[in-house]
């Protein structure tokens, strides 16, 4: 695969991929903006809005009979963390112009410019009443949904407590009371701070180049005022508590919910992180792993239990299913297989397993267009982005030595549990 960054003006980078064995373009934007408690859920609005119309084409029925006219094109918005920023990232796919009767091509892009510079506002500047009133009772929907999985509900309590006081620690889509205040002149002020604010990052990937994308998106960038604008600032990364926080909250469940957040004392590019990757994988990343064998299955402590890091932040988290009366010893049973990785109690097979699956996991990358771009987003601040086949090989690298050390970086920070209201009893 063949990979292109250029400059496209001020706080405005453009990449380019080729991916020869697709037959779909995808052309997408990255708006990189603070991630704040106050503006976050005015963002996540806007991507709901900026989803379902454009000036062009200013209602969804319109929208989508304009991307079927070109040949089942896909439009999608998305506001979500990426590290300590929030990232407004709009996406165009479509089958490439070869595979087609006629060319979709610029009018697919066009699309797509569309609707992230020229959003369908109304006379006084703001987003229609009723389109904003229609998305804001989704933006609300989402959130009482998040509520009711419980699993995610614990997850995102963990990591806001591992993350206090830092941006990560956050959630993009604010709380119910915050996306009820919101007003649609609110909502359209938030599209104007992100085009003369935010850091974008347009990629194309495409099974031929492309080099013509990238003159338009400069051009419409240029019609903003955007000296305030530049690069994100670096995601923060700390140290662990000296005294681990524990947490209890209890609602009406049947399944108890136990999280163990820790920090990673190694953090960086893909070279100093590819051991921690795979002590996290030995740790609990499949059915091979520690947590599975022992703590699930030879000690039948709990429904489920996973290992995953967040390499940007320097964080760990394990999280189980667990029934009330095993909280203590399961949180026991998963300190003990992390104090074993720390000797080193692991065999050359458990090493290779977890190498194995996460050198099919970095090949699988690029089967999707999508998980590619991703991939290059995720790194694109770094000063040396690893392709993922070169990430594999410095996985299939990675040495028992490296595996103890990043084992023993991690310190225990949070301990999160989810209980049933007949606990407290």
């Amino acid at each position: 695969m063949q990979t292109q960054t250029l400059p496209l003006g001020n706080a405005a980078e453009g990449f380019s991929l080729v991916t020869p064995a697709f037959k779909t373009t995808r052309v997408a934007v990255d708006v990189y903006l603070p991630l704040e408690k106050e503006s976050a859920p005015a963002y996540y609005l806007l991507s709901l809005l900026m989803s379902d119309g454009c000036a062009a084409y200013p209602t969804p029925r319109a929208l989508t009979e304009r991307m079927e006219a070109l040949y089942g094109a896909s439009l999608s918005v998305t506001a979500a963390k990426r590290g300590d920023s929030l990232v407004l990232a709009a996406s165009v796919v479509f089958v490439d112009d070869r595979f087609l009767p006629e060319p979709v091509f610029e009018e697919a892009v066009a699309l797509l410019r569309e609707a992230v510079f020229r959003p369908a506002l109304d006379a006084s500047g703001a987003f229609c009443e009723a389109d904003f009133r229609r998305e804001q009772r989704m933006h609300k929907e989402y959130i009482l949904g998040k509520l009711n999985d419980k699993r995610g509900y614990a997850r995102d309590r963990c990591l806001a407590l591992l993350c206090e006081g830092e941006p990560y620690g956050l959630s993009e889509t604010g709380t119910l009371e915050q996306a009820d205040a919101l007003t649609p002149a609110e909502v359209a002020d938030a599209w104007r701070r992100a085009m003369r604010e935010g850091f974008f990052r347009v990629s194309v990937l495409s099974p031929v180049e492309r080099p013509g994308v990238f003159p338009a998106f400069e051009r419409e960038l240029a019609a903003f005022d955007r000296a305030g604008a530049g690069r994100p600032a670096e995601d923060l990364v700390r140290p662990a508590r000296e005294t681990v926080r524990r947490v209890d909250e209890r609602m009406s469940v049947a399944q108890g919910k136990l999280c163990l957040g820790f920090r990673v004392g190694m953090t960086g590019g893909d070279d100093e992180t590819a051991p921690v990757m795979v002590f996290a994988d030995m740790l609990g990343g499949g059915p091979y792993s520690r947590l599975f064998l022992n703590v699930r299955e030879k000690e039948s402590l709990c429904y489920y239990c996973v290992a995953s890091a967040v390499r940007r932040k320097g964080v760990l988290m394990v999280d189980s299913g667990v029934e009330f009366a095993n909280m203590e010893r399961t949180e026991a049973a998963i300190l003990r297989e992390l104090a074993a990785m720390r000797r080193g109690d692991f065999t050359e097979e458990d090493l290779a397993a977890s190498k194995r699956a996460l050198d099919s996991a970095l090949r699988a990358v690029c089967d999707s267009q999508a998980v590619t771009d991703r991939w290059y987003a995720e790194r694109w601040f770094e000063k040396r982005r690893l392709s993922p086949a070169e990430m594999a090989e410095r996985v299939k690298a990675v040495t028992r030595e490296e595996v103890v050390r990043a084992a023993e970086s991690v310190a225990p920070d949070v301990v999160y549990r989810l209980l049933g209201k007949e606990e407290a009893e």
